[in-house]
């Protein structure tokens, strides 16, 4: 992903295999807040329920997983506000973009997915992504951290983490009691 914001950008297009593949090109809409930081909310959806997955923030506007060591690790009052969108997740989003979140998600119709996005300095979301193949899996986030040594800043979200597996899991328990995607197979 690249972001080009004038002609004298058009050279990193080189980057780029010109190969015939297909290529996307969208308006790159500034969801920086006031503060100087852009914010990368996640929430799950698990079976009907959703869940707040993670909120990173960094000056940068690609944000991953990794992007939380730049600022977050240092700063307890960017980690506060992670946890406060945890606790709370209506009142970090607003009443209006946490119905909006609901009706995304349940207007996708799966029982799991997940959807990244963020709030615009006019107050609007802007989605992402949203898909079944978003990635929250691991249970120990302190593990996604292990190499940069930043030791168990994090390990508040282990909580949220562990409530999000069992929502998992009873999920799927649920799904196989009721054979859901169970097909006869023909015996020999």
């Amino acid at each position: 992903m690249l972001l080009v914001e004038s002609l004298d950008d058009i050279r990193e297009l080189q980057s780029f295999a010109f190969n015939g593949s297909d290529y996307f090109l969208i308006e790159f809409q500034d969801y920086c807040g006031a503060d100087g930081f852009y914010r990368k909310y996640r929430m799950m959806w698990i079976n009907g329920k959703a869940y707040p997955r993670h909120l990173i923030l960094d000056r940068k506007w690609n944000i991953h997983g990794k992007n939380r060591e730049n600022h977050m690790v240092d700063n307890e009052q960017l980690r506060n506000e992670e946890i406060a969108f945890y606790k709370d997740p209506e009142s970090s989003l607003g009443a209006r973009n946490y119905a909006l979140v609901h009706k995304i998600f349940t207007g996708i119709g799966l029982d799991y997915c997940g959807m990244d996005f963020s709030i615009l300095p006019n107050g609007d979301l802007v989605i992402f992504e949203a898909n079944a193949a978003m990635n929250a899996v691991s249970t120990d986030p302190t593990a996604l951290h292990k190499e940069s040594l930043i030791g168990d800043v994090f390990d508040y979200q282990n909580a949220y983490w562990q409530e999000q597996e069992k929502a998992k899991v009873s999920m799927l328990r649920e799904a196989a009691a009721l054979g859901v995607g169970s097909q006869s197979t023909p015996t020999n």
